[in-house]
């Protein structure tokens, strides 16, 4: 790594056995799941980190706010102009 110019971050590098421990990388969860159906056993998977869906939640909801205010702006000014005309 070093000959890529790469260093490793003590504080946020350990070691994991991901056979019984989730851990992050790069927005994903990797690890054991514990599937909903308790009939299946648990299984080695990915999916996306809380952190990355947290942040896809907050981005959608940031959108669909200023969506709102724009169709609010439009609906007001048809509304005005009904009222004039």
């Amino acid at each position: 790594m070093g000959e890529l110019g790469l260093t490793i971050n003590a504080t946020k590098t350990s070691l994991r056995n991901a056979r019984q421990e989730r851990f992050n990388c790069l927005g994903c969860s990797f690890g054991p799941h514990y599937p909903y159906n308790s009939k299946v056993r648990v299984h080695m998977s990915a999916s996306p980190s809380k952190q990355s869906v947290q942040r896809l939640t907050e981005e959608t909801d940031r959108i669909i706010r200023g969506q709102r205010k724009i169709f609010n702006i439009v609906a007001i000014g048809l509304l005005a102009r009904d009222a004039v005309g």
